[in-house]
């Protein structure tokens, strides 16, 4: 609580308490049948000794939650019950911020959710120091290149001297290209859902005599998603798309890390792989995600 939320921080440092996670994702309500998959990429790889919990969001952007979307929170509750994890399922009807997804509005909501709340007490009361642990739903590793998995790494690197490992108010991680193939596949699935979104619109501005403009943009809007989906129809085009992501990849957190060099909080952190301290969340309620993209920007400014 924020009445004593600094007590509770110094005595599980100064009891070398080892690190716990409870685990924030959202996922859309289309996606509940991957629950099990997604759960199983975060821990593979996991120490038998780290503890975890999970608290997912499954969100829609209605602004009040339909049968559909209860039913649907009521059949992911019934796939959780085979997982052997700690691991809670809330449902939010979000709405939208600008017509556009709000995504800093739905981490806020995981994050301040009771169960968050409940897991971060418990994981405390177990000796344990809880950290947040802002995650994407899909399965990619949670390892490092030499294998270790990124809890168990953070474990290791705050744990300098055993009495007393440092304890910061966030860490902020990283990515890296995973599976060339799996790459290619989800991003011809985006394009192609692109492409239909745009034909779409098309089809509804065709005819408008006030959309002369709109429907312009949305052509080359469309042409563009074609020739992205054209390129990876080739062995050398998905190559040459593999070689130039990950080298943009590579140059991004380059970059992050030389402006990190000049402040900590300098560099946009990617909400995905962000860890904040959750005994800080329990005593500052005013730590949260900004409403909309590029949530972090609030997130830094609320953690200094």
């Amino acid at each position: 609580t924020p009445a004593n939320y600094r007590q509770t921080t110094i005595e599980l440092k100064n009891d070398g308490a080892p690190l716990a996670f409870v685990v924030n994702s959202m996922m859309p309500a289309t996606d509940i049948d991957q629950i099990p998959d997604v759960i199983a990429s975060i821990t593979d790889g996991l120490d038998k000794n780290t503890k975890v919990a999970f608290v997912l969001g499954i969100n829609t952007t209605s602004e009040t939650p339909d049968q559909n979307f209860r039913d649907t929170i009521a059949e992911a509750t019934r796939i959780i019950q085979n997982l052997d994890v700690p691991i809670a399922i809330n449902g939010y009807a979000v709405g939208t911020k600008n017509d556009k997804f709000p995504y800093g509005r739905t981490r806020n909501q995981v994050m301040r959710d009771p169960d968050t709340t409940a897991a971060i007490q418990g994981l405390a009361a177990d000796n344990t120091y809880p950290y947040l642990s802002i995650q994407d739903f899909d399965t990619g590793a949670r390892t490092l290149t030499n294998g270790t998995h990124i809890f168990d790494h953070l474990n290791t690197t705050t744990r300098r001297d055993t009495d007393s490992p440092t304890r910061p108010l966030m860490i902020s991680g990283g990515y890296r290209v995973g599976d060339p193939h799996h790459l290619v596949q989800r991003t011809r699935e985006r394009l192609e859902k692109r492409r239909s979104e745009h034909e779409n619109r098309i089809a509804e501005l065709t005819d408008r005599l006030d959309a002369a403009t709109e429907l312009d943009v949305e052509r080359q809007k469309l042409r563009g998603v074609e020739k992205g989906i054209e390129k990876l129809a080739t062995d050398a085009g998905r190559e040459q798309f593999v070689r130039d992501f990950t080298t943009a990849v590579d140059e991004d957190m380059r970059s992050r890390d030389r402006q990190a060099a000049t402040h900590p909080m300098l560099p946009y952190s990617p909400e995905p792989n962000l860890f904040i301290d959750g005994l800080l969340t329990l005593g500052r309620p005013n730590i949260r995600f900004g409403d909309a993209g590029a949530e972090f920007l609030m997130l830094s400014e609320t953690l200094h």
